[in-house]
């Protein structure tokens, strides 16, 4: 009788390999693994699976949700995976557990999204109720959350806002009350199935909390500052799911562009100036104005300099591909962008472009799906 793994990692591995290859020895065979050594990770002997050899036992699945399993697996098994050394423990200072959480989008880009996602929600429940700690929770729920959305996790992202909210109106400040607002707004916007309505609300609440904020400070001046980009970002985000609902016009989205662009020349960094122009292109393509959209979408590529960024000006190109009807072109573009996305775990942005491949391949060659 076969020993029963005793990992989490061993028996998912098992399973999937069963699954999907039917036998382990044609496993082995097929990506060039040793098969004792194959048995050996499902029977739980760690020693021998480095980070790299993980990668490659991923990279013989090729479904995203067998990748997941095995994603989630690792980390149940291994956590914290060698590749977190820089995890901070519950216990350690608070400037240490702060310069973590803000590192969270270059861990993001470099497809560490889970582990992330994971580490983070070890430290937020571990600092949600230390009201000494505020600063530190805050800062690890604001991460924990971004974390969250990039796995579609919206529900655990919606849950965080809530507690993120109370801890910012208690002890947080003018500036962390904006941020909690934002990331509420935010969230709502990608609940699904789509409740367009409050996610409006939310964002106009955000919107409202800015307009009463009155800077005291050259330092909240600029918080301010930032938060206005945010919210006029954020404005023609909500806008273009109002257009593509059918209820906003062509007109009501555009004089939301405006004051975008607007607000995007007082961007304190070429990230911000990169991330408002994506969203230029983006709403451009939507109402018909590709001349503007490519030179949004210029500025864009020219200032987005992480993975997660760059993937979205990727899509964005994409769209004004398909809106100009080079669909076989965009077709191409979507495999890439498509491997990027799984590479880096950003099941946000996949879900985006699994969308538009599945529009495109329901069209003629040449043919825009946006005059359907």
């Amino acid at each position: 009788m076969e020993r029963l793994p005793h990992t989490a990692f061993g028996r998912t591995l098992r399973t999937l390999i069963r699954q999907v290859w039917a036998m382990r020895a044609r496993f082995a065979e097929a990506n060039r693994i040793p098969y004792t050594w194959v048995t050996k990770i499902i029977r739980g002997h760690a020693e021998g699976l480095t980070y790299p050899s993980f990668l490659g036992l991923v990279a013989a699945f090729e479904k995203p949700a067998d990748k997941d399993q095995l994603y989630e697996a690792w980390l149940e098994t291994y956590a914290p995976s060698p590749i977190q050394q820089l995890v901070p423990e519950l216990w350690s200072a608070d400037e240490e557990v702060i310069a973590y959480a803000r590192m969270v989008h270059e861990q993001i880009s470099a497809g560490s999204v889970l582990q992330t996602f994971k580490s983070l929600g070890y430290l937020w429940n571990g600092l949600k109720e230390q009201p000494r700690r505020s600063q530190a929770a805050l800062e690890v729920g604001s991460a924990y959350i971004e974390a969250a959305q990039q796995l579609d996790r919206i529900g655990v992202a919606l849950g965080v806002c809530h507690d993120l909210q109370l801890i910012a109106r208690l002890q947080g400040g003018q500036a962390w009350q904006a941020q909690s607002l934002w990331l509420q707004g935010l969230t709502l916007r990608l609940v699904r199935p789509r409740q367009l309505i409050a996610a409006e609300k939310g964002l106009i609440k955000f919107g409202q909390y800015l307009a009463a904020w009155q800077p005291l400070s050259a330092l909240e001046g600029r918080q301010h500052q930032k938060y206005l980009l945010i919210a006029a970002r954020d404005h023609v985000l909500s806008g273009l799911d109002l257009f593509w609902a059918k209820q906003v016009d062509v007109a009501a989205l555009s004089s939301r562009i405006t004051i975008l662009e607007v607000e995007s020349q007082n961007a304190d960094s070429p990230e911000e100036v990169g991330l408002a122009s994506e969203v230029i292109a983006r709403a451009r393509v939507a109402s018909g104005s590709l001349d503007e959209a490519a030179r949004a979408l210029a500025i864009a590529g020219k200032n987005v300099s992480t993975t997660a960024n760059q993937l979205k000006v990727r899509l964005c190109q994409i769209q004004l591909l398909v809106a100009s009807g080079e669909s076989d072109l965009a077709r191409s573009r979507i495999e890439q962008a498509l491997d990027q996305a799984d590479q880096f775990r950003l099941v946000h942005q996949r879900q985006k472009l699994s969308i538009i491949q599945r529009q495109l391949d329901m069209l003629p060659p040449g043919r825009s799906y946006f005059s359907m």
